[in-house]
């Protein structure tokens, strides 16, 4: 997983255009990952405590909450009337 941030202003100056157009397409990757955060956390699996002693089931059910989401993309783009 490589993190990418964007670059910030420095004190007193401006970023130049270069450094402007990479922050923008920085963001609208990000835009992507973030929505799909949004809409996982509508089946409240980041805010509802799981108990269970599998030690694997917390990643199986965010891997499924994420299916679910996925598919309700497919879905969306598909029937989009």
């Amino acid at each position: 997983m490589n993190i990418i941030k964007p670059k910030k202003k420095p004190k007193k100056r401006e970023l130049t255009a270069t450094q402007k157009a990479k922050n923008t397409r920085i963001s609208k990757k990000r835009i992507f990952v973030e929505n799909a955060f949004a809409g996982i956390k509508r089946f409240r699996i980041t805010s509802d405590v799981i108990r269970c002693f599998r030690k694997d089931f917390k990643h199986l059910v965010f891997v499924l909450a994420a299916g679910l989401w996925n598919l309700h993309l497919f879905f969306n783009k598909r029937f989009n009337y």
